[in-house]
């Protein structure tokens, strides 16, 4: 039993850990929550949906392709048209963290007019699919939601340390103004952030999905308050601290589930995230801002 339940664990925090290093990406270049990735996740869902069922048929590879690009282009518009005049004007991030809340809102509401309230059939790989490992019975589509998130974190970690345009963004995390200086394209760098934050947003988004095999309008909803939770616990702004938070809320949730309770999961976890800020208020990896006066 303890197989199965570490199983769900990693492949339920592999879908807390895209999701939130979706929101650590944009606070550690601009110190801003980006509210608007949990409905970035609950959109590149519908549109994958809407896709498959309208225009590519039975091709999910390729209906999955066209999700992630339209998830980019909508991180990269959420941001020239949200977030970029705020920060222009060298305006306090509360109005863009309320511009991000509008969006979120907007968001949701263009889904729900569109899709309706009810829960629907949501296509997924290798479905009815299942692999013993040392005795527990696992769907084929958790052993590709974990091995295809690791490989994604390895790609991330690659890009982020040998790539031009990731050194960019490391740059951007450091000292922004002196990036400015330098003259850095920012706005363009920024831009990509947003851009990158949805598509990790979309990837797990649709991943869940899959791992469901439905999809309703309140699925971002659950899923963006928990990532965002893991987000704090890790670190908030520290990418590595966003994946061992979501892996820790996930694994912590499901043996709750598997051995108490499963509506007390929940509580738990926020439970651990709360105990976990009591101690050290910047989160496990989180570093202790000093401000010179």
């Amino acid at each position: 039993m303890l197989i199965q339940i570490l199983i769900n664990g990693f492949a339920q925090g592999s879908i807390y850990a895209l999701t939130a290093i979706g929101y650590s990406l944009i606070y550690s270049i601009l110190q801003l929550i980006n509210m608007s990735n949990a409905a970035v996740f609950l959109t590149s869902a519908v549109i994958f949906y809407a896709l498959y069922t309208s225009l590519t048929g039975s091709s999910v590879l390729l209906t999955f392709v066209l999700t992630l690009a339209a998830a980019g282009a909508l991180g990269y518009l959420i941001e020239v048209i949200a977030i970029r005049p705020i920060r222009n004007k060298g305006d306090s991030n509360t109005y863009a963290l309320i511009s991000c809340i509008g969006v979120k809102t907007i968001l949701e509401q263009i889904c729900q007019g569109t899709f309706g309230s009810e829960i629907k059939p949501f296509p997924t790989l290798l479905a009815g699919k299942y692999i013993n490992i040392f005795g527990a019975r696992t769907t084929a589509i958790q052993i590709i939601i974990v091995v295809f998130t690791i490989t994604i974190l390895l790609v991330m970690n690659w890009f982020t340390q040998h790539n031009r345009v990731g050194r960019g963004l490391r740059a951007l995390s450091q000292n922004i103004n002196a990036c400015h200086l330098m003259g850095m394209p920012v706005n363009k760098l920024i831009g990509l952030s947003f851009a990158a934050g949805s598509i990790l947003a979309a990837v797990s988004g649709v991943m869940y999905c899959m791992y469901l095999s439905s999809i309703s309008i309140s699925v971002g909803a659950a899923i963006g308050n928990k990532a965002f939770a893991a987000t704090v616990l890790g670190g908030i702004g520290e990418l590595k601290g966003a994946v061992v938070g979501g892996y820790m809320l996930a694994i912590a949730e499901n043996l709750v589930s598997g051995y108490w309770s499963m509506s007390a999961s929940n509580f738990v976890s926020f439970a651990i995230l709360i105990i976990v800020l009591m101690i050290k208020p910047t989160g496990l990896f989180g570093k202790k801002e000093q401000k010179k006066v």
